[in-house]
This record gives structure tokens, C-alpha cells and sequence, in this order.
């Protein structure tokens, strides 16, 4: 972390210092979706905002959403993980819980 909260090494693209610049999806690690507008984003391009014993903090690089964690019963209300090629197509309607297909 720099002196000024951010990750050394992480882009911020506007001046939102959540809006964390993703790389290609054919490039990500950790692939997500997020469950709360639908971007995808990878685990490894985020701001994290704390360290603890069982988990990390972060805020979502897509639409600024705080204390998404990687506890399981946490993470399932923020996102999902994605293989790669899941990551590579775009969400189809019905792919959240509250959805209707």
C-alpha cells in the first residue's frame, strides 16, 4: 500500500479510488462476477481495505460496493467465481438468484 491507501502497482481510472483498471479476461487469474451490476473482475485487481485472520476486505473495482470479503458465506452474496471462458462471454439475463430466466 502506498501512502495514500492505494496498491502499488494497481491503476486508478477516474476519481473513484474504487474504479480499479482490469486486464483482458484472457489475462485474468481469479476471474468474478459481480452480483451486484454484472461486470466481471479479477480478485487479483482490487483495493483491498483490510487483513485479517480469516479473511480479506476489499471494495468492488466495477461499482464501488464495500466489505466484500472471501468467507464463503460472505463472497456468495457478492460474487461468483468464473472459469475463464465463463468470464469471456457475457451475462445472460437470469444469471443472478432474483432473476427470472
Amino acid at each position: 500500500m502506498s501512502g495514500t491507501g492505494h496498491q502499488e502497482g494497481v491503476a486508478v481510472v477516474t476519481d473513484k479510488p474504487w474504479r480499479i483498471a482490469q486486464p483482458p479476461v484472457a489475462e485474468m487469474m481469479y476471474p468474478v462476477r459481480c452480483l451486484h451490476c454484472g461486470s466481471v473482475y479479477s480478485l487479483t485487481h482490487v483495493q483491498v481495505t483490510g487483513r485479517y485472520t480469516d479473511c480479506s476486505v476489499w471494495t468492488s473495482p466495477c461499482c464501488g460496493i464495500g466489505g466484500i470479503d472471501d468467507r464463503p458465506w460472505v463472497r456468495d452474496r457478492h460474487y461468483r467465481e468464473l472459469s475463464r471462458e465463463e468470464a469471456a462471454h457475457p451475462r445472460r439475463p437470469g444469471s443472478f438468484p432474483w432473476e427470472t430466466p
